[in-house]
């Protein structure tokens, strides 16, 4: 293994730690769409392909796994935490409760949070069972300066499962 390979582990070793450890700090952790995780699942198909046919030495092959693995905590990193959304969104990674101008709150089969600041427009989904934790985390962290649209025409609780 040249330095090369070794600086590249490195980076996505760092990527993983880095994202699991955020993963662990989510207070409510956000779920995929459908379209997303398809596009996700075609993509690591992809990427395993790609390492199995085209790595010819056992440092490629870790160097492959890791991106696998880094790529899947990317994936996996979203929902809300203490300082914020977490959400890979252009160059965001966080988005702060200060950068946040307007947070609308609709149920329907999730729960979608769009979110609106100085980094254009982002939606989360969540579960519907976690409205609850969802509405004190907003309520509690939401500066009074920020526009809050909830949608109080649905009954969420009926809807728990």
């Amino acid at each position: 293994m040249d330095i090369l390979n070794i600086l590249v582990g490195i980076f996505f070793l760092y990527i993983i730690i880095r994202h699991i450890h955020s993963i662990i700090h989510l207070k409510v952790k956000a779920i995929n769409q459908k379209l997303e995780s398809f596009i996700m699942i075609v993509s690591i198909i992809a990427l395993v392909i790609f390492v199995y046919f085209y790595s010819d030495t056992i440092s490629f092959y870790i160097i492959g796994t890791l991106a696998i693995i880094g790529f899947i905590s990317i994936f996996l990193d979203k929902g809300i935490c203490e300082n914020g959304f977490v959400r890979q969104y252009r160059s965001y990674e966080l988005i702060k409760w200060e950068n946040i101008s307007k947070v609308t709150v609709s149920c329907e089969k999730h729960i979608k949070i769009e979110l609106i600041g100085d980094f254009i427009e982002c939606s989360l989904y969540f579960k519907l069972s976690d409205y609850d934790k969802i509405m004190a985390i907003l309520k509690e962290k939401v500066p009074s300066k920020i526009i809050l649209n909830i949608d109080t025409n649905i009954p969420i609780k009926e809807k728990y499962k």
